[in-house]
């Protein structure tokens, strides 16, 4: 059995903006926190419109917490506190007319070189 210890980091790329498969990205990404892996999260292109500042109450039709799921704001705010590290892509950033300031507190910014001279080319995920 492989103990946790052992296990590489994590690194997601989102793709795209959209909720659902971020929310399973999130999932997922704190699913492999649990297990004792380091986690990345990359968000570039319109993605990092998903890490902007916004009111944590979820509506009905992007939150199911009722079925016992955080909604994905919450998910966000849970990997931030938990040390899943949040980058948002600076070209992304430039394309969706949003600035540093307008991001959660603790995202960071970097680009797409910085990611891939940290990843193993066989651990990188895309939402």
């Amino acid at each position: 059995m492989t103990k946790a210890k052992d296990f590489s980091p994590l690194f997601i790329l989102l793709a795209g903006d959209d909720r659902n498969r971020a929310h399973i990205a999130f999932s997922l990404s704190l699913a492999a926190l649990a297990l004792g892996r380091e986690v990345t999260i990359f968000a570039g292109g319109k993605s990092v419109r998903l890490f902007r500042k916004i009111n944590l109450e979820c509506d009905k039709e992007n939150c199911p917490e009722a079925e016992g799921v955080l909604c994905l704001d919450k998910l966000i705010e849970e990997s931030l506190q938990l040390g899943i590290k949040l980058i948002a892509c600076e070209t992304g950033l430039f394309q969706t007319n949003l600035k540093e300031t307008d991001l959660i507190d603790g995202v960071k910014v970097g680009g797409l070189v910085g990611l891939l001279a940290e990843v193993d080319e066989d651990k990188l995920m895309v939402f």
